[in-house]
């Protein structure tokens, strides 16, 4: 975000490293959940041992995400151009594609976070219900303690 105030938007050669590092977490650990996801499908039990390490990579797609969001500010427009939308905004054409490409890879991308936090709470549910129960049971034995302190 720093780098938006100081150096601008004006020069695409400024921001290369930081597209470089965005590919290499979507390249390492935006795939991970989806590799962990495909064993868990077909229930591979020797998964186990590095499903807690790759379920917790989907963590790192939120901050992808959030590089995603700012370098779509480098991406030019879609108008008067062609793209690998096929689209060209002169008469006689098909037709322009709305707010194209900036929309869609949002929605892309947003889906991914959305299924890497889903697998990351779903892997989480068994462990939170151990720490309630355990909190629960502590509570138990705390109020009897209590109990048995009164006479």
């Amino acid at each position: 975000m720093i780098k938006l105030f100081t150096v601008g938007l004006e020069n695409r050669y400024d921001w290369g490293y930081l597209a470089a590092i965005t590919a290499f977490l979507f390249s390492t650990a935006g795939c991970t959940p989806f590799v962990i996801l495909g064993l868990r499908m077909i229930k591979a039990h020797w998964r186990r041992p590095i499903a807690r390490i790759a379920e917790s990579y989907s963590l790192v797609t939120v901050v992808t995400f959030s590089l995603v969001l700012l370098l779509l500010f480098l991406i030019p427009s879609s108008q008067n151009r062609r793209t690998i939308w096929f689209q060209n905004d002169t008469v006689g054409t098909v037709g322009a594609i709305p707010f194209t490409p900036h929309l869609y890879v949002i929605i892309g991308i947003l889906c991914m976070v959305l299924a890497g936090l889903g697998l990351w709470w779903t892997s989480l549910r068994p462990d939170i219900r151990l720490l309630n129960n355990l909190h629960h049971h502590n509570l138990h034995h705390h109020n009897l303690h209590l109990l048995l302190q009164k006479d």
